[in-house]
């Protein structure tokens, strides 16, 4: 079969997926010709499967993979309505592939649509709109009927990423936001999550949180925006450096009552935490009752020089952490740096039966563990419910794998939860620990266990592949072709081809294909 015509009344995807198959069956069938279509894409002999097929369908058509030839597909054939509902939901959520393609098939979509020139920086529309309705500054309207974002305009034009598609507009969304400012748009306005209405995010997270639009930040907080927002300060843990921090701290942020000296501490990053210590940020704070700065340090996996600093910021040593001492969770967390630092202030303590224990459980030293267990085979039971999660927080660590495993061995609970319902491989496939994810599928889990926000592990790589801040150290591709071999279901209706990265994108449509239909169970 000849590729099919991008031009021909026969454009579907049933119709591409079927000319794959069948230059599959040729292929196998001995056909040169099909063998040589097969070559042109992939030089050298090789079996090929139908996601490989698919791909050379996509390149003969003039498309670098199938994904984008199915999205191209999928656009083509949506009506005006759904085309803006589909560029509405692609400019709020960040995702610039989509938002192209629309732009490509339908170039003049915002002629008429007040919220999509706004997202799209069309001045001088947005200008002719509003002083002819001056009164829609302030009113959230949807792009299209089939759209679920009713946004107000600061919004729409604060969380819009398309100055990354077109940097050269840049100043233009800046001009359009001062002046829908000084048309009275509050730059404190807040808006409805749409994934949970009953959460309402700022503007300024909006731009600095989910944009990551730092000189429009900074316009917003020069015009009245507050800091004290409840997640900027939190999310701004988040980024590589520390000019969002030094912003929101330019314009009057404060730390206690949040959680961004802990946020802080999950990242290694010692002259953050300095910068928020030396800012007013409390380190005998607690946060869930589990424990002060110098604790969350300890159980994140923090070095030494945490602890010298923390301390030297007056973090208090002495009371007990669900009785164990600091010196007693650093052991019982492995984190020997942390218990040479602490030994260092006068801070070593004797340990007990348990500690030994879980100190060796943890610092992988087998023989020591499984010698204390045959002595007390039910230990684990009388850990703490927190130390018997402790596998857990170790799925989010690298460097781990014979801790887990050995954990596992002497009896603690691989489908144990945490306060998100999280596994220890729900945690893995968050942070793309494709060898974590690997041991535990090989302990039967849970494949339809989801965590508080509705995702199974699957889900919550997808997720991870973008909005992990660790996401440059985890393998996605394959945590996702481990979980995905052992049955765990591709779910488009929850976003699993919207909301990752191109790649595992890519990967789970052609695994969706190669399957033939799309899985919508579980």
């Amino acid at each position: 079969m000849h590729a099919a015509n991008l031009h021909s009344d026969r454009l579907n995807l049933d119709y591409l997926r079927k000319a794959a198959k069948d230059l599959k069956r040729a292929i196998a069938s001995g056909e040169t010709d099909a063998r040589a279509r097969f070559e042109a894409v992939f030089p050298g002999s090789r079996d090929p499967k139908l996601a490989d097929c698919l791909h050379v369908i996509a390149r003969e058509n003039g498309y670098e993979s199938w994904p984008k030839l199915k999205l191209d597909v999928e656009l083509r054939r949506a009506d005006r309505d759904e085309l803006a509902a589909r560029l509405a939901t692609a400019l709020y959520y960040g995702r610039p592939r989509p938002v192209e393609r629309i732009l490509t098939i339908a170039p003049d979509i915002a002629e008429t649509n007040f919220p999509l020139q706004l997202a799209l920086f069309e001045e001088d529309r947005v200008r002719a709109v509003l002083d002819a309705e001056p009164e829609r500054v302030t009113v959230a309207e949807k792009a299209a009927e089939a759209s679920r974002l009713a946004l107000d305009p600061l919004t729409r034009v604060c969380i819009s990423p398309y100055f990354r598609i077109r940097p050269d507009l840049a100043d233009t969304q800046l001009r359009i936001v001062r002046h829908l400012i000084d048309l009275g748009a509050d730059p404190n306005v807040r808006h409805e999550w749409p994934d949970d209405p009953k959460v309402k995010l700022s503007v300024l997270y909006a731009a600095m949180c989910v944009a990551r639009n730092l000189p429009l930040a900074e316009l917003l907080l020069e015009a009245g925006a507050d800091p004290n927002d409840n997640e900027c300060a939190y999310h701004a843990c988040e980024f590589e450096t520390l000019e969002e921090m030094r912003l929101l701290l330019k314009h009057g942020v404060t730390f206690p009552g949040t959680n961004a000296l802990f946020r802080m501490l999950d990242f290694d990053k010692l002259e953050g935490v300095e910068l928020l210590l030396q800012n007013g940020a409390d380190p005998n704070e607690h946060l869930n009752h589990g424990g002060n700065a110098l604790r969350h340090a300890i159980r994140r996996g923090r070095d030494g020089r945490f602890a010298d600093l923390l301390i030297r910021y007056g973090a208090d040593t002495s009371q007990p952490d669900k009785g164990r001492s600091p010196y007693a969770l650093a052991a019982v967390h492995g984190n020997s740096s942390m218990m040479e630092a602490l030994a260092r202030h006068g801070l070593e303590t004797d340990l007990s039966r348990e500690e030994r224990f879980l100190a060796a459980v943890v610092s992988g030293r087998r023989r020591d563990a499984l010698e204390l267990w045959a002595q007390d085979k039910d230990i684990v039971s009388r850990l703490s419910k927190a130390e018997q999660r402790l596998h857990n927080g170790f799925a989010a660590q690298k460097g781990r794998l014979e801790a887990l495993e050995l954990m596992n061995e002497v009896g603690f609970d691989p489908n144990m939860t945490d306060f998100e319902k999280m596994t220890p491989l729900h945690i893995a496939a968050w942070f793309g620990h494709s060898d974590y994810v690997r041991f535990y599928l090989g302990l039967d889990p849970d494949i339809g266990h989801i965590n508080m926000y509705g995702a199974t592990a699957l889900g919550n790589a997808v997720h991870g592949s973008v909005n992990c801040p660790a996401r440059d150290e985890g393998d996605y591709i394959e945590t996702a072709r481990l979980l995905v071999d052992a049955g765990f279901p591709i779910l488009p209706e929850r976003g699993h081809l919207d909301i990752g990265s191109d790649e595992i994108t890519a990967f789970l449509e052609e695994r969706l294909a190669e399957n033939g239909a799309l899985q919508t169970s579980g």
